[in-house]
């Protein structure tokens, strides 16, 4: 069966924007053109694609599952018109999107430094990881910094580089002993960062093997406002120390082991898992590289 690659787009518009008009618009055809599209489409899968319920198009279960594959399809085709099978790093002037979280500010900024370092044009942006794993593989996102792997999707490659500690970190003052027990770590109140019901807490979880009671003090969304807050207060913060470390230094904290056995946390790079884009193998190359260099001699690969 022979498919003409412009629906593709068409669908892709479509689902996007779940309207013929705002949908030509996006793609520079007329709405007429893009109902014509739509019609074939529906024939061509044995679906409405797009039902309408009221004043609006609803994407249907199947339009929903493609909707993803799709992006990975079309981003692929866009690196093999845009950059062919060569990418030059000291000429390419193009934007690469690295998805990070606010902690691993450290060895984001040591992975721009070592890009920017023999590709001087190209522009970046650094953007939180939320749904970082869909973003990554519809295109709008090149790589990902991650922490606390979860199963990620097909289509998708994880590089692990390694394992990360945990530490406690208090203000420079704060009346807790250098080596606390459980009952005097566990007296203080403590920072909580918080993503949400979901929010995976291995501190919380270790605690409570022992029955140990803690408080949560503070509730902030994110990193950067826990070492601050913990900076100004009498709270405890306790996170990632490799990944903290360099960071408590600029916000005047002590560090501390904390009194309970958490379990490692694991920290790599994620990709889209395709042959088609040259410039994808070298951005992970290098960052594996710049990763390496900055973990794993001090804390072994995982």
């Amino acid at each position: 069966m022979t498919v003409d690659l412009n629906l593709l787009t068409v669908l892709h518009a479509l689902l996007e924007h779940c309207s013929t008009q705002a949908a030509a618009d996006s793609i520079g055809r007329t709405q007429s053109a893009v109902s014509h599209s739509l019609g074939r489409l529906r024939s061509l899968f044995n679906d409405p694609i797009l039902e309408r319920r009221g004043p609006r198009l609803i994407p249907t279960e199947l339009a929903l599952r493609m909707q993803q594959p799709l992006q990975s399809i079309l981003h692929d085709v866009a690196n093999l018109i845009v950059g062919g099978a060569q990418f030059d790093p000291k000429s390419s002037d193009r934007q690469i999107v690295i998805a990070a979280r606010d902690l691993a500010f450290q060895p984001t900024m040591a992975i721009y430094r070592s890009l920017t370092a023999d590709a001087p044009n190209l522009r970046f942006r650094i953007v939180d990881a939320d749904d970082a794993a869909d973003r990554l593989l519809g295109g709008q996102i090149d790589l990902l910094v991650s922490i606390y792997h979860n199963d990620l999707p097909k289509g998708l490659e994880l590089h692990n580089v390694t394992n990360l500690g945990w530490s406690t970190f208090a203000r420079k003052g704060h009346p807790i002993s250098s080596d606390p027990s459980v009952e005097e770590w566990a007296s203080y109140k403590y920072v909580q960062v918080y993503m949400g019901p979901d929010t995976k807490n291995p501190v919380e979880d270790a605690v409570a093997v022992g029955n140990t009671k803690r408080v949560a003090g503070l509730q902030v969304d994110s990193f950067i406002k826990a070492l601050h807050m913990t900076s100004q207060t009498d709270l405890l913060f306790t996170t990632l120390g490799p990944l903290a470390r360099p960071m408590a230094g600029t916000y005047g904290l002590r560090e501390i082991t904390p009194p309970v056995k958490v379990p490692l946390i694991p920290m790599g790079i994620g990709t889209r898992a395709t042959k088609y884009d040259p410039m994808s193998k070298w951005l992970l190359t290098r960052s594996l590289a710049v990763l390496s260099r900055q973990f794993a001699p001090a804390h072994g690969r995982a």
